[in-house]
């Protein structure tokens, strides 16, 4: 079992060095992408606004500029991101061009630099000042809620009382700063309330929780689909079958949900057609009956993120094998590989 393990390890990374310089890498485009009023994705006839943004068209995510506009061609927004993250500064804008905010973005954290009513007043100026925000948060089941936060920078560090609330005014979770550091966070559930040594997970708004999600409006079934009617890829761009977020957390993700040990490895056969839809499954795997029911299960749950290999700007059936292990062994050999594509087989 373990020769045949670090066989396949082996012709795997092989083919995985090989693909360094090879002409089907990772392409980054220009694209261009429709959203209704609450920023989901939609078709261009019904739209309220639209991004043209640099776009990885193989790990499916943001990677680089973009800039958002309204129906008349109003500049909205505009930013950066990095590998599907939101990286630097962020603007936003009135219909009238004039600035709303400017928000510095790393990682979890933030900072709002600038913040202006639309008649030009400023709540915070040169990241100083007091704010009042809607907010997104998740609860229990992973359901987004909203409500609203107060909260004061100082010289671009988080400062004093930060209160967070429920839409309904309830009081969820109340921060104290001093020079940017955290000194206390209480949380509150019901009659009870938790003292914490993290800071309170938001996101702004419903414009960077929905793009960055790329969530759809409910006539799409999977974000494939929709690319697959409102995406034009150019004449020249290749790549393999891909999936969402690309292939190391794919492999991740299965290997965790099958419970998969470190000794053990199964190879996913996909026969995936022009449309990213999965039409076949097969496993090769010496475990079992119980253990191929756990893999296939994991596999299928993500099947609709699959996106179609493209030969010249136009999508193509194509069948590839997917070897999933599990245990830290496997962890590190997917972190120390460069691959975002793994080769299809004919």
């Amino acid at each position: 079992m373990k020769q045949w393990l670090w066989v396949v390890l082996l012709a795997v990374g092989q083919g995985l060095c090989a693909q360094k310089s090879d002409p089907l890498d990772p392409r980054v485009e220009r694209i261009t992408l429709y959203y209704d009023n609450g920023w989901k994705l939609t078709s261009p006839e019904k739209s309220v606004f639209r991004r043209e943004a640099q776009f990885d068209l193989v790990n499916i995510w943001f990677d680089g500029d973009y800039q958002d506009y309204d129906a008349n061609g109003n500049r909205v927004g505009e930013g950066f991101y990095v590998k599907g993250v939101r990286s630097g500064f962020q603007y936003e804008y009135f219909p009238s061009h004039q600035l709303h905010t400017s928000t510095e973005v790393n990682g979890q954290d933030f900072v709002i630099w600038e913040e202006r009513t639309e008649d030009g007043k400023s709540t915070v100026q040169a990241g100083t000042g007091k704010f009042t925000r809607m907010y997104f948060f998740t609860q229990v089941g992973g359901q987004w809620k909203q409500g609203v936060l107060e909260g004061e920078f100082f010289r671009g560090r988080r400062e004093g009382h930060w209160l967070y609330r429920s839409l309904q005014g309830k009081q969820t979770d109340s921060e104290w700063y001093r020079n940017g550091r955290l000194m206390v966070r209480w949380h509150y559930e019901g009659v009870d309330s938790v003292r914490l040594a993290t800071r309170t997970p938001i996101v702004l708004s419903s414009w960077s929780l929905y793009t960055d999600q790329m969530s759809l409006v409910e006539t799409y079934s999977s974000l494939p689909v929709y690319f697959q009617q409102h995406v034009t890829y150019p004449k020249g761009f290749q790549r393999e079958v891909t999936v969402m977020g690309g292939w190391k957390s794919w492999l991740r993700k299965v290997a965790l949900e099958a419970g998969l040990e470190p000794s053990e490895l199964v190879v996913v056969r996909l026969n995936v057609d022009e449309t990213g839809m999965v039409r076949d499954v097969d496993l090769e795997s010496p475990y079992g009956d119980e253990q191929d029911k756990k893999v296939l299960k994991a596999v299928t749950a993500s099947m609709t993120q699959f996106f179609p290999a493209i030969r010249n700007g136009s999508p193509m059936a194509s069948v590839l094998y997917v070897p999933v292990s599990g245990g830290v062994a496997w962890q590190e050999f997917i972190d120390q590989s460069s691959f975002s594509t793994l080769q299809s087989l004919r």
